[in-house]
């Protein structure tokens, strides 16, 4: 197994509002898995108005694109759920929230909002795929086993 250096490993996120770019840390870790939990937390509502069917959910790429287009469809039903997102994740720009309300635009929030997510969420889609796929091939073979017995 290869260990990632340091310089592999994204360690800060340039987030623009208006005119304004802010360095928002990535979150390490057990952080990162804390604010995964609030999003979820944050988010049945969310989750209730996605899809339950991707196509191409064997293509890693394709279901992230999927998950991702969807996600934000369901965004779109709930826009005040992207800035407390942002802010949640980032908790150093809360000083500077009415600056930001002020100068922002609705695509900054998603910007900011699709930036956080790819490095909350993405890491685990590759292994999510595999896991699928893992699974189909199970399911696949399943009947051919039977024969066996």
């Amino acid at each position: 197994m290869t260990n990632s250096s340091d310089s592999e490993v994204l360690k800060e996120l340039k987030l623009t509002f208006g005119e304004q770019e802010y360095a928002v840390p990535v979150l390490r870790s057990i952080p990162a898995a804390k604010w995964r939990e609030e999003y979820f937390t944050l988010n049945n509502e969310l989750f209730d108005a996605m899809p339950a069917q991707f196509e191409q959910e064997h293509d890693p790429q394709a279901l992230a694109k999927a998950i991702g287009r969807g996600l934000m469809g369901a965004m779109l039903r709930f826009p005040e759920k992207l800035p407390a997102l942002i802010f949640s994740y980032a908790p150093s720009l809360i000083e500077h929230k009415e600056e930001i309300a002020a100068a922002a635009y609705d695509r900054d929030y998603t910007r900011s909002f699709a930036q956080i997510w790819q490095v909350a969420f993405e890491p685990f889609l590759a292994s999510l795929g595999m896991i699928m796929e893992m699974q189909r091939s199970q399911v696949a073979r399943a009947p051919s086993l039977k024969h066996l017995n």
